[in-house]
This record gives C-alpha cells, structure tokens and sequence, in this order.
C-alpha cells in the first residue's frame, strides 16, 4: 500500500479506537458517590457522570478492541483531510448533560489542556459502515431533557493529546453553550 493510504486509515483507526465501546462500565458504588459529588451545574444546565479515556488499541493500527457485537465493521470517516493534529494520541470523555430549562440549549465548543484540540463527535452507522463525525452547529440539549455521551454515540473527541491519559488521574474540559455559557468539569480518567 502507499502511504498516502495507509495515513488516513491509520488515523481512522486511532480515531474510532478512542470512541468505540470496549469495557466501559457504569462506575463502581464507592465511585459513583465520588462523581455525583464533581457534578457541576451552570444554570439549566448540569453536567454529571464525566469520565474520559485514551484510544483503545489492540492489535496494531488496524484493529480495535471494541465490545460491539461482532465488531464495528467496515468504518471510514466522512470528513475529507482526516482528523486534524493526532501527534500525542488520541481519547475521548463522555458524560450525561442535562437541561432543566425551558429552552433547548447548545454545546458550541469544547477545550481542554489536555488535547491540542477538542471537539463534539457522534458515530453513526449508514449503509453498514460505522462512520465518526464531528457536530456541526452544536450539540442541542432539549428543554427538560438530557444528552448521553457515550462510547459509540455522541461523544467529546480529545485530539493531539498533550500529556497521557492515566487512570486514576484527571483532566479538565471546558463546555460552552450557547445560552448557559461556559462550564468547567472534571473528568475522572478510566482505563476502559
């Protein structure tokens, strides 16, 4: 293959590693009351259950560990130009974002130190091929309702990572939204 070729995929594999379902588990009771106490709340907004995590690899650059039924299947991204700056690796966070307004609200945009770059992704699957997507426009939380970011959905993708993501460490994420403005939140780092 050339290389040309082998870049994108590459990057494609890294890509979705990072936001593929592997083990990912509901955190343990003594956990769980260690992350309700981080919730934050910025008006109608509030954020709870945040947790990120590196890209998980296994087997090299062209497969990957996930816990979909049989894999994820053929993937390809639909952006031309690949994914931007990935020098430092690859992850993802995920969190539960709730609305209590009467108003939908928007997730704009995402920083981090963490990551050279942050943004709001989804995987979606069409015509068979699981394909990652960054959200143009903003991610809308409905009024009176919530948003679950999540391996395998929407999700916020870590990019150019500037320091490892080690478990037991965490990172911090800055959200801004289009009426609640910005929120800052302190994601656990998982191992899976």
């Amino acid at each position: 293959m050339k290389l040309h070729t082998i870049l994108p995929t590459a990057a494609l594999a890294l890509a979705l590693a990072a936001c593929g379902s592997s083990t990912a588990t509901a955190p343990a009771a003594s956990t769980a009351a260690a992350s309700s106490a981080a919730d934050v709340k910025a008006g109608a907004i509030s954020i709870s259950s945040p947790w990120a995590r590196a890209s998980q690899m296994s087997g090299g650059m062209g497969s990957m560990a996930t816990a979909e039924a049989g894999g994820m299947g053929s993937m390809a991204t639909a952006e031309a130009g690949g994914m931007g700056d990935m020098d430092g690796g690859m992850g993802a966070a995920y969190m539960v974002i709730a609305n209590s307004g009467s108003a939908a609200d928007k997730l704009v945009s995402v920083s981090t130190d963490a990551a050279k770059t942050a943004e709001v992704h989804n995987v979606i699957e069409e015509n068979g091929v699981m394909s990652m997507r960054p959200v143009e426009g903003g991610l809308e939380i409905p009024a009176g309702g919530s948003v679950t970011l999540k391996p395998g959905s929407y999700h916020l993708m870590l990019i150019g990572l500037t320091k490892p993501l080690v478990a037991g460490e965490s990172i911090t994420l800055k959200l801004t939204f289009a009426t609640a403005g910005e929120v800052t939140v302190t994601a656990p780092i998982r191992e899976k």
